[in-house]
């Protein structure tokens, strides 16, 4: 024990050697100049790992719930709500008010479920760029975060996958084990639901995951690009009523100029 303690301890020694070489060319070398991308610290003889293996497995989990680069880039705290126009009104509310109730309601729902608490669904309504997607995904990086359970689904790419496991083009995973995912995650995301054709084999596919997970009172984020009406019209009546019934629904409306604006800004709806 005694002999490992030493070896340990002329570790420690060599990295302080090589941090004084490095001086403050770290960031340049090493993906973590904390523990030059080893994995561990040592410190007073003692190897301890690295809070960059935990950021390691977090990537992983984030990747494994469908999160892209960019949708893990999507925040609660760089959620610009003073890009949402006062002036501008929809349903005699102004468009930053209904972005703001339904950034406050997507924290509370994420809140609720990182308790274990039983909450309802949420639906996020509106055109493109109005920041619906941004909400979805915030709420999913907060729960990965925080340990929980979750699968985010582009609704027209999950379609996508089922049609290709008729074809075993989807590297052997079959038609049960893609929808069982949807069925049984904690929470499911299902983004820009209405950017895809609408079939009676659609229709149908939607309605037993929605159904499923309501009946087993298991919460869902939803965004869509479509009114309300529009889903009864292309999902069928059975899905969107689950739906309604299930969701505190969001209506979310910006400004294109204002949109246009953000984009030049560099910032994310």
């Amino acid at each position: 024990m005694d002999g490992i303690k030493q070896d340990l301890t002329a570790l420690e020694s060599l990295f302080g050697e090589m941090a004084a070489e490095a001086k403050g060319d770290d960031a340049e070398l090493y993906d973590c100049p904390l523990c030059r991308d080893t994995g561990y610290l040592i410190e007073n003889g003692y190897a301890r790992p690295c809070t960059c293996r935990n950021d390691a497995q977090l990537l992983v989990r984030k990747t494994s719930a469908g999160l892209t680069t960019r949708l893990r880039r999507m925040r609660f705290d760089n959620f610009e709500l003073r890009v949402y126009p006062a002036d501008l009104k929809l349903q005699n509310a102004s468009y930053r008010s209904l972005a703001k109730r339904a950034f406050e309601d997507a924290r509370r729902f994420t809140a609720a479920c990182i308790r274990g608490e039983e909450t309802e669904s949420i639906l996020f309504e509106g055109e493109v760029g109005c920041g619906k997607t941004h909400l979805a995904a915030a709420i999913t990086n907060e729960l990965l975060e925080a340990g929980k359970d979750v699968l985010f689904l582009v609704v027209p790419e999950f379609l996508d996958s089922l049609r290709a496991s008729y074809r075993r083009e989807n590297e052997g995973m079959d038609e049960t084990e893609i929808i069982k995912r949807a069925y049984q995650a904690p929470v499911l995301i299902l983004d820009d639901l209405g950017a895809h054709n609408y079939t009676e084999w659609v229709s149908n596919k939607l309605f037993t995951i929605i159904n499923h997970r309501y009946n087993r009172s298991l919460p869902c984020v939803i965004t869509t690009n479509l009114s309300i009406m529009e889903l009864e019209q292309n999902i069928g009546e059975r899905a969107a009523s689950r739906m309604l019934e299930s969701c505190h629904i969001h209506r979310m409306a910006i400004d294109r100029d204002m949109r246009y604006q953000h984009n030049l800004a560099g910032l994310r709806l």
